[in-house]
């Protein structure tokens, strides 16, 4: 009997050992906001881009998660869509945010919560402001001083053939492509939500060597003109002003033209009363949010006609 008796006390030790050894720890952390897309305070963000809250954990739907809340500096809601992937709550506005508005993201506590039930301990509040209206075009045309419009139909701009400039509107420290073609259909193929690596002339390593800023304008079916503003003394372009959120006006002078040669490597130079052609092709890029992906407000295309 007390064999047994101690065969049955070391049986019930080796249990409680067992259990012990592989007993899971009770998870009673809350999930932690790592990273957001925008950044909180934000600026120059884009009117159509999805808001991304990273956790640090898995997450789930919670109590509040129907509170969640977007809306404008007024107060005014914003008609959105929330869900979750893996450990991103992701935030869809139904319509475009308004131009050069700030917003106030609120995640209420408890909206999301982890596998073990913890839920968000207390509210999370994201503020951004979106960018500038560039509907009108990030490239303006000027001529002997004065700025000449575009025609809205083709995007046509009537030059006489002499000295003219094109006046970029960006945030600072930003950068342009430049992309000048003379033909018609390398500049229909660049289009809304391309690739940049995808156009052959806007592909990584085909900027135009320079020597501080661009005297003239090369065309280049293969290549492009990349242009900068950090200070007067870092700069491919001219600034001509800035305002209180950083969006400069910065310009390019063009003085002559010259036309590539792909069999030669080699370029010709013209003045204007001796360029061969009629028009210019033109194509800018202002890759804001740096994804090489052709944006809304992101580009402007036009074609330069000389009378």
């Amino acid at each position: 009997m007390k064999k047994f008796f101690s065969y049955l006390c070391i049986i019930s030790i080796v249990i409680l050992s067992f259990q012990s050894a592989y007993a899971v720890k009770k998870d009673n952390a809350a999930p932690i906001v790592i990273q957001t897309e925008p950044g909180n305070g934000a600026a120059n963000v884009q009117t159509n881009k999805n808001i991304v809250i990273k956790f640090n954990e898995k997450i789930v739907k919670g109590n509040t998660f129907l509170r969640i809340k977007l809306a404008d500096s007024p107060k005014k809601p914003v008609n959105i869509t929330a869900s979750i992937e893996k450990n991103s709550l992701v935030i869809k506005h139904i319509n475009d945010l308004d131009f050069e508005t700030e917003y106030v993201l609120t995640i209420p506590a408890n909206a999301v919560k982890d596998a073990s039930g913890n839920g968000l301990k207390k509210a999370f509040v994201l503020k951004f402001t979106t960018q500038s209206d560039t509907s009108e075009g990030i490239v303006r045309v000027f001529q002997d001083g004065k700025e000449v419009k575009a025609d809205s139909s083709d995007n046509l701009v009537h030059l006489e053939r002499d000295t003219f400039s094109l006046r970029f509107k960006m945030p600072i420290e930003s950068t342009v492509q430049v992309a000048a073609l003379d033909n018609q259909f390398d500049y229909d193929f660049a289009e809304k939500g391309m690739h940049l690596e995808d156009i052959l002339y806007f592909t990584p390593g085909t900027g135009i060597a320079t020597d501080g800023s661009y005297p003239s304008m090369y065309l280049n079916n293969e290549g492009h003109h990349y242009m900068f503003y950090s200070d007067d003394n870092d700069s491919r372009l001219t600034l001509i002003s800035e305002d209180e959120d950083s969006i400069i006006d910065a310009d390019w002078q063009i003085n002559s033209l010259l036309i590539y040669d792909s069999e030669s490597y080699e370029y010709s130079e013209y003045s204007f009363w001796d360029f061969p052609l009629d028009n210019i092709y033109i194509i800018v890029i202002n890759d804001i949010d740096s994804d090489n992906i052709i944006d809304e407000g992101e580009y402007s295309k036009l074609v330069v006609t000389f009378n």
